[in-house]
């Protein structure tokens, strides 16, 4: 893989897989059987997979695929953790838990979108992989990240920090702390001035 490969850049795919899958054909990144046919190329998604569409989980399951096909080829296909992802593991892990806000973590997910069916399908697999997905990435000249936010510089001060923070607390039991996340993810559109 060279920096010189073509790079992608998506976002908020939101359970659209057959959007998404019409716009990998088009760029062709996949082939009819959504196989990988990118070669070297590169392509981020920048998070958000579930809620306000159908097809999260053919989504997600997809992308795991398409990172180990790219790799095979010598490309690259890699995700980073958007705030709709937290908000289904949590959830997920604490449910009718309450959160500081008036609800709880399974009301505050289905109030932005939140299918149950996805939560009835997302896997052990599934989980764990989400939970793994960094914050942030430098990509060539680019920092990507899915929240136009600096509430990312709480978690550290460096990439590798703030990815390890937040990797660290989606493996825990914390409510308050999942909370907090979730909060600061609402958080938006700081670099505006």
């Amino acid at each position: 893989m060279t920096l010189s490969a073509p790079l992608y850049i998506m976002g908020d795919i939101h359970g659209q897989y057959e959007k998404l899958t019409g716009l990998l054909r088009d760029a062709r990144l996949v082939d009819d059987e959504l196989s990988w046919m990118g070669g070297a190329a590169r392509l981020w998604f920048i998070g958000d997979f579930f809620d306000r569409g159908p097809g999260a989980i053919e989504t997600v399951d997809m992308v795991m695929r398409l990172q180990a096909e790219a790799a095979d080829a010598g490309g690259q296909v890699e995700a980073l953790m958007g705030n709709h992802e937290p908000l289904i593991l949590a959830a997920r892990r604490f449910g009718e838990t309450r959160t500081a806000r008036s609800g709880t973590f399974l009301w505050s997910w289905r109030r932005n979108g939140g299918d149950d069916n996805d939560l009835a399908r997302l896997t052990s697999r599934h989980i764990e992989w989400l939970s793994s997905l960094p914050a942030m990435a430098l990509v060539d000249e680019y920092l990507l990240i899915h929240a136009d936010s600096t509430f990312y510089t709480s978690y550290g001060a460096t990439i590798d920090q703030v990815n390890r923070a937040l990797r660290t607390l989606l493996h825990t039991d914390d409510p308050p702390a999942w909370d907090h996340l979730l909060d600061q993810f609402s958080g938006r559109q700081e670099f505006l001035d």
